[in-house]
């Protein structure tokens, strides 16, 4: 989950070239100067979570900090391995309404407080980007220009089909599945051939365990 800069983008697209285990969540704060991805609804309510302060921020599992220079390690060090429960998610699109299952299912049962939460992404908006790496020369971004011209956002978080923080799940015992679905009527301005759901499981301190996430109208299996 990162607060979005050229800092951070740089970080992530080196993460993606070592791993596909890891679900991105770019969440965006208005700038008063500049046009950009649309403020997320629920903006506060993260950043009151998460106690953000300057920007940007990033952060692994949605709690734990990853510090500058946002080392790939931090984390490869736990994309990718077992969890206690995995995740499938089926998701259909007819005119406006958007509707999303996800089925989660548990190796030893779940632990009370454990919340589902389920995101809409959307990729390939393009704004200029504020770039205060343009001088330096160790930055992927240097001599790109400040702004960034038509730069291209993606996993962009629009909108949250559950509350925010998640909804919390009924107590589900070793091997027993839980299903959980929802729907939502699609704002016009959303490019539908370009959103993504992303669906965290959380536990009681909204420190993410496990998540898995997949274009809309792509069926995603347990993994």
């Amino acid at each position: 989950m990162v607060w979005f800069c050229p800092r951070v983008a740089a970080a992530i697209d080196a993460v993606k070239e070592v791993t596909d285990h890891v679900t991105i969540i770019a969440i965006h704060k208005t700038n008063s100067t500049a046009a950009g991805p649309e403020l997320f609804e629920d903006y506060d309510v993260l950043e009151d979570a998460y106690e953000v302060g300057g920007l940007p921020q990033a952060r692994i599992d949605r709690s734990i900090a990853w510090i500058n220079p946002h080392p790939v390690s931090d984390v490869t060090a736990t994309a990718g391995t077992d969890a206690n429960a995995t995740i499938s998610i089926n998701s259909a699109i007819s005119g406006d309404e958007l509707s999303v299952t996800a089925n989660v299912m548990f190796e030893n049962g779940s632990s009370d407080g454990d919340k589902i939460v389920i995101y809409v992404l959307e990729n390939g908006l393009i704004y200029d980007q504020t770039n205060y790496y343009n001088e330096d020369a160790t930055s992927p971004y240097y001599g790109l220009g400040n702004p960034i011209p038509d730069f291209v956002h993606n996993e962009v978080l629009r909108k949250s089909m559950t509350a925010t923080l998640g909804d919390v799940m009924p107590t589900t015992g070793a091997l027993e599945t839980y299903t959980k679905n929802v729907s939502i009527t699609l704002p016009g301005e959303y490019n539908k051939e370009n959103l993504v759901i992303a669906v965290m499981l959380v536990d009681s301190n909204n420190t993410a365990y496990n998540s898995q996430h997949g274009h809309v109208n792509e069926f995603v299996d347990f993994e």
